[in-house]
């Protein structure tokens, strides 16, 4: 980018890129942590809030006040409203799922269910650039990523508890559903952020992190939990700050360098490897024992997302 931005040019964006994927390798167990230590929603909030801070903090070095003020402005009022709106679904829907995510099984699960966005980003290629498909790769794809899924709820229940937890609605159901919710969110917002062709856009990261942390705000009150509301373990935490600086705030910075600048195609395929990462850090940093059968059902997902995406015809305009 010409912004004074150093992640400038296609090789660091693309490296830029592979770091966002590492740090997100470990956002569901460290997250999980600080949630666990200080409140689901007002780790949430803590990490939102004060990673659109640090965003802040990081554009103006890098622009100096006046560009940042100035291509905030100008960015119009539509691109939160059809492009950034995504992230803060994903951002308020992901930390929701961890909330509800009550046992070991259920958050491998969700971490599943998440990193579901990498075939997700394929799928929604299709309607979005109208790009033609090899049907022989793109159906077992998402054949291959839904059998992951279905081995992985199969580890933490049987089936009849499965269709009980779908019909009473409960939070394991919504703890899956949200978690779903979210890669739907991140893989929309992945595509259009290319599809949306301005480099000015970066300037918003920082407003939809705060109004992410805002929304964690609103559901305390509108739950009367705002006893729980508190700043002091902001610097006293070592999982919060972590999460606040590398999987939020450098992760998400990094993520739209690659996707705007960088190597697009392999930055995409290096983050199929995520559930593996995922699963592997939740059963380390949890101490948690992860099933056989865990890791088979990342690798069927890992499986999908390759097929599909090699099931796509014409990249060129999306490369370009």
């Amino acid at each position: 980018m010409k912004h004074g931005f150093s992640f400038a040019g296609y090789g660091t964006s693309t490296f830029a890129g592979i770091l966002a994927i590492l740090m997100w390798s470990s956002n569901v167990a460290v997250s999980k942590t600080a949630m666990n230590d200080l409140g689901a929603f007002n780790a949430a909030f803590l990490i939102y809030f004060f990673s659109g801070v640090f965003n802040i903090f990081i554009l103006f070095v890098s622009l100096g006040k006046n560009k940042f003020l100035n291509d905030l402005r100008r960015l119009p009022i539509k691109y939160y409203l059809q492009t950034g709106i995504f992230i803060v679904f994903n951002n308020v829907f992901f930390y929701i799922a961890l909330g509800l995510a009550k046992t070991n099984e259920e958050l491998i699960i969700v971490a599943l269910l998440n990193y579901l966005w990498p075939v997700l980003i394929t799928v929604f290629k299709v309607p979005i650039y109208h790009f033609k498909v090899r049907s022989l790769f793109f159906y077992p794809g998402i054949a291959a990523a839904l059998s992951g899924i279905a081995i992985a709820l199969l580890q933490g229940y049987t089936y009849d508890e499965l269709v009980t937890i779908a019909g009473a609605l409960d939070d394991n159901f919504l703890a899956f559903l949200f978690a779903l919710m979210g890669a739907i969110s991140w893989a929309i917002y992945s595509n259009l952020i290319k599809k949306y062709g301005t480099k000015e856009d970066i300037v918003a990261l920082p407003v939809i992190f705060i109004i992410s942390g805002i929304v964690f705000i609103l559901i305390q009150l509108f739950n009367g939990d705002m006893s729980t509301f508190t700043f002091n373990p902001l610097f006293r935490n070592p999982f919060l700050i972590y999460t606040i600086i590398g999987p939020t705030s450098l992760g998400y910075m990094f993520w739209y360098f690659a996707m705007k600048n960088g190597n697009r195609d392999l930055v995409t395929s290096v983050s199929y490897l995520i559930p593996l990462g995922s699963v592997f850090l939740v059963g380390i940093i949890h101490s948690i024992p992860v099933k056989p059968l865990f890791w088979i059902s990342a690798i069927l997902i890992i499986a999908g997302a390759v097929l599909s995406m090699k099931a796509i015809v014409n990249k060129s305009s999306y490369n370009s």
